[in-house]
């Protein structure tokens, strides 16, 4: 009686077993080329073990109520099971749509889809995905899954015996232990356990959906995780505090004092600017502005419009990453530098935070204003901003209420009318000079652009290029049009800009909030291009040097903005420079590198001391903010 009821037991847990398997299955179909596959054939093993581990834990917590049901005979265990089947497999399905869109299994980036309007983004997912056919699938599994348990559990058979059902109790028990820990060594399964081999595609076939769930919402309760100075020592691999101050600013002293040490490590001071006024600066953070589109530009498919003039005429840097890979989180990390995601929507947002980018500027003399097409409620983003030193934040309805005429989309305001706003804002007569950051909207989901923008129509075989994923022709076509569209724009305000007075004392610096996600396949372009975009500098005729088509190749990314415009723009004032200066003759292409949240590029000579350099920023920062925050 008891070994039939371990069959029912385990024909029971074998469900979730298969459930997983299959959808892995389709994943290594989907996105695990065979070059990968066969480069890597030597791991395997150690895959398929840990994968196993993976979905042994997830079966041991889904069959903790089978067990308890099996040993009182109750027959509810089909229902319980079926439902079980129903949130694996939408789990599984919602898995394979985010990796399909941000190269990844669930990550902390989930849960922006709840602060960027989630009908209008079920909207996208409803007119872009075979919603129904999915929905067919998880009933399909749910019936499925209904009729199979049913059937084994026809074969259960009551244990009378209490001795029996003690004993049954207890082995079921210390088995369910075991799947839940994934280990029975002395450390139990953890998220490190997915890397198995050098190859990155490789290890994302080994996790499933359901533990990346969890372990993405792990990430979201420790995203303000303050740690000690010795775990983050010890988390980044540094014996001391004092070895990774040294590793990343040599220059720096070390105090007997923790704080003390941390400021002059982490900030710089600009000298007094004796020869020439401050310039405006307009920063540009572009949606979904991808570095890789721009190798796709020819006299046949015209991808760059305008844009060909100035890259031409002023300075492009395409050996650069966004630290960040999300929006709101490029915002706060270009006007916080914080290492915790979504500052703006926690309780620390509501104190101006020592790092904001606004601080030096305004003790330079600069007035800063923010602006976008956005509605400022968005993550919070307008008050946040107020709080952290942006005298005026322009959203959508600020533009609307202006410009009568303006026109918009579910996101905001159309970029080329924000773009015009912002011309107009630099052409206003002021006092001081301004500091603007700007933030665009058009190029993002749903992708609905305005009818009076012409753009001229790409030949059929564009689409067919090896360099796209096959996510279909009309969801590729949205992604190329943004494109198109913000470089058209651009290029158009660009013009008129260049045509203007202002031109003589306004930096320009455009850059990309993100990398466009789900249209490229980097297994055949490169994961160099996964998370690039590219910085774009304009400088007035009197701040420019003869040797700038000499470092364009220079490696770089977010952190180094600030500490690009602060020789040139800030005046008697210290800075949080957490990067390099990408214009100066003294920084050789050797010596950068780029950084973004999951890889470190540098030239091949230069990478293991730039991930170094990297953790010893990202200790400091770390430890910095914990410093700010608990006070």
């Amino acid at each position: 009686m008891m070994r039939n009821n371990i069959k029912v037991f385990i024909a029971l847990w074998l469900i979730p077993i298969f459930i997983l398997w299959v959808f892995r299955c389709v994943f290594v179909v989907r996105y695990l080329p065979l070059t990968e596959l066969q480069s890597g054939i030597r791991h395997l093993p150690l895959a398929l073990m840990n994968s196993m581990r993976f979905d042994m834990l997830v079966a041991g917590y889904v069959m903790l109520v089978p067990l308890i049901l099996i040993c009182l005979h109750r027959k509810e265990i089909a229902v319980y099971m079926a439902f079980i089947a129903a949130i694996l497999s939408t789990a599984c399905i919602a898995d394979l749509g985010f990796y399909h869109n941000f190269n990844s299994h669930f990550n902390i980036t989930l849960f922006d889809f709840f602060n960027e309007g989630p009908k209008e983004l079920l909207r996208v997912i409803w007119e872009e995905y075979h919603v129904l056919c999915y929905i067919g699938i998880v009933i399909l599994i749910t019936y499925l899954t209904f009729k199979y348990s049913k059937y084994v559990m026809a074969r259960l058979k009551p244990i009378t015996e209490k001795w029996t059902r003690l004993s049954f109790s207890l082995l079921g028990i210390v088995f369910l232990f075991v799947c839940m820990r994934g280990s029975v060594t002395e450390f139990p399964l953890q998220i490190e356990d997915t890397i198995i081999s050098p190859s990155q595609a490789l290890n994302n076939a080994v996790p499933n959906a359901p533990y990346m769930l969890k372990d993405a919402w792990k990430s979201k309760n420790n995203a303000f995780r303050l740690e000690d100075c010795q775990e983050l020592l010890n988390d980044y691999r540094f014996n001391t505090l004092s070895e990774a101050v040294k590793e990343f600013n040599n220059d720096a002293i070390v105090y007997a004092d923790t704080f003390k040490t941390l400021q002059n490590a982490l900030f710089a001071y600009q000298p007094r600017n004796e020869h020439h006024e401050c310039p405006n600066v307009l920063i540009i953070l572009a949606e979904s502005w991808s570095n890789y589109l721009i190798e796709l530009d020819s006299d046949k498919d015209n991808m760059l419009y305008g844009m060909r003039r100035h890259f031409n005429e002023d300075i492009l840097f395409r050996n650069y990453q966004s630290v960040c890979n999300g929006t709101i989180a490029s915002i706060e990390n270009i006007v916080l530098s914080t290492p915790f995601p979504r500052m703006f929507s926690s309780k620390y947002s509501y104190s101006p935070i020592s790092t904001c980018i606004t601080n030096p500027f305004t003790e330079s003399g600069y007035t800063c204003k923010f602006f976008s097409g956005m509605d400022q409620a968005w993550e919070h983003c307008g008050d946040a901003l107020k709080r952290q030193g942006f005298k005026q934040v322009v959203g959508k309805y600020e533009l609307l209420e202006k410009s009568t005429n303006y026109k918009y989309n579910p996101v905001g305001v159309y970029d080329h009318f924000l773009l015009n706003s912002i011309l107009a804002e630099l052409k206003s007569k002021s006092s001081l000079p301004r500091f603007l950051l700007a933030m665009t909207t058009t190029n993002h989901p749903p992708f609905v652009y305005p009818d009076d923008i012409e753009l001229a129509p790409l030949d059929k075989s564009f689409y067919k290029k090896d360099c796209f994923n096959n996510v279909g022709d009309d969801v590729l076509s949205k992604y190329i049009t943004g494109f198109r569209y913000f470089n058209k724009v651009l290029g158009d305000f660009l013009t008129e800009f260049k045509k203007s007075p202002v031109s003589n004392n306004t930096i320009v610096v455009v850059t990309g909030d993100h990398n466009v996600r789900s249209i490229l396949n980097y297994s055949k372009i490169g994961n160099r291009w996964k998370n690039s975009v590219p910085l774009y500098i304009y400088l007035p005729p009197r701040l420019r040097k003869d040797d700038y088509p000499e470092i364009k190749d220079k490696w770089g990314c977010h952190y180094d903005i600030i500490a690009t415009l602060a020789p040139i723009a800030l005046s008697d004032t210290y800075y949080l420079k957490l990067g390099n200066d990408m214009l100066s003759d003294t920084l050789s292409l050797d010596n950068t590198y780029s950084f973004n949240e999951q890889q470190v590029l540098a030239n091949k000579d230069y990478e293991k001391k730039a991930r170094r350099q990297a953790d010893a920023r990202n200790v400091l920062l770390r430890l910095y903010f914990k410093y700010i925050l608990s006070r």
